[in-house]
């Protein structure tokens, strides 16, 4: 119910703060790393951040997004060179999760 509260203020607020949720849900994925000693979550939390800012930095734009048990964003209109860096970042990630 809270989500939902926070969805229907949200949709009129700028395309930017659909950005400042994925960042603020990566930073939460790393602080939870951190925090419980799980240092499996640092990589895809640093990835996600990384790939939010690139996101971000070439141009796309966002929306902040969710439902009744989630709180988000999604980014859309990413150009194909930011989409190349993100996935690469979650590769590596992914890599670095299974090494550790």
């Amino acid at each position: 119910m809270a989500c939902a509260l926070v969805m229907a203020v949200a949709r009129k607020l700028p395309d930017w703060l659909g950005f400042l949720f994925m960042i603020l849900a990566s930073g939460l994925i790393i602080g939870v790393g951190f925090a419980e000693h799980v240092y499996k979550f640092l990589p895809l939390g640093f990835a996600c951040l990384l790939g939010t800012i690139v996101a971000w930095a070439s141009g796309a734009s966002a929306k902040p997004e969710g439902n009744d048990d989630t709180l988000g964003g999604t980014a859309d209109a990413i150009p194909g060179w930011a989409w190349a860096i993100i996935a690469g970042l979650i590769v590596v990630a992914i890599v670095i999760t299974i090494l550790i």
